[in-house]
């Protein structure tokens, strides 16, 4: 770190203008600025990162690759669906960005999201766990698409947070038959706002489905995670 980072760093909330060498070292005085559309350097928990605000001023963060959509599928892509009697037929319209398709038999365990800031820097978890301290409204509106075909497993959906504290596992069983091919045949989306905390980050998830034969799809439908 240069002298004139340590300098900044010192001086508190005296004379930031969130420059690099001079950023924001906290994320409610940011946020009170009222900006829009434009990013600055917010110095957490020891690290450095540049925050990008979107339009309604929320903080947000990408992923590599613009891989915003993950579809979890058991036995067989083609048999996943409708009780195990074809593939989904509309995963694209609930598909942002690029998406992961992930076998349940084979894929298992945590996937971390791998959030970025305005550069594509890899964030900290515990400038994560700062910033959480420091939320307020939490997830902007309509973050999110959850929903599934015929998934009809219990415990099957973890949530990590940037502290490592975990909830869940989450159930999702309901059944779904011929010729109902949605991916979205059951929404949960409202479920899942409830099961993500407002005053903390999320970034690791899991399904434990198994060879259960159904699909699943997960959406950050902002193209990212924005959080205030």
């Amino acid at each position: 770190m240069s002298m004139h980072m340590m300098l900044a760093g010192a001086a508190g909330g005296g004379g930031e203008d969130g420059s690099q060498g001079s950023p924001y070292t906290s994320w409610a005085t940011l946020r009170g600025l009222g900006l829009t559309n434009d990013s600055k350097w917010l110095n957490l928990a020891g690290h450095n990162y540049r925050v990008a605000i979107d339009d309604s001023g929320y903080a947000k963060f990408t992923i590599n690759g613009n891989y915003y959509t993950r579809c979890y599928y058991g036995n067989g892509w083609n048999s996943s669906c409708g009780s195990a009697q074809g593939a989904c037929n509309n995963i694209g319209s609930y598909t942002v960005g690029n998406r992961y398709d992930w076998a349940t038999e084979t894929h298992t365990g945590w996937d971390d999201w791998g959030w970025r800031d305005a550069d594509g820097t890899t964030i900290n978890n515990a400038w994560f766990t700062a910033f959480a301290s420091e939320m307020n409204t939490g997830y902007r509106a309509s973050q999110w698409w959850l929903g599934h075909n015929d998934l009809e497993t219990n415990g099957c959906f973890g949530i990590k947070y940037s502290d490592n504290t975990t909830v869940g596992d989450f159930t999702m069983n309901n059944n779904s038959s011929a010729p109902d091919y949605s991916i979205m045949s059951h929404n949960y989306t409202s479920n899942l706002e409830g099961w993500v905390g407002n005053s903390k980050i999320w970034t690791s998830m899991k399904t434990n489905a198994g060879g259960d034969p159904a699909a699943m799809i997960v959406t950050w439908r902002h193209s990212g995670m924005c959080v205030k």
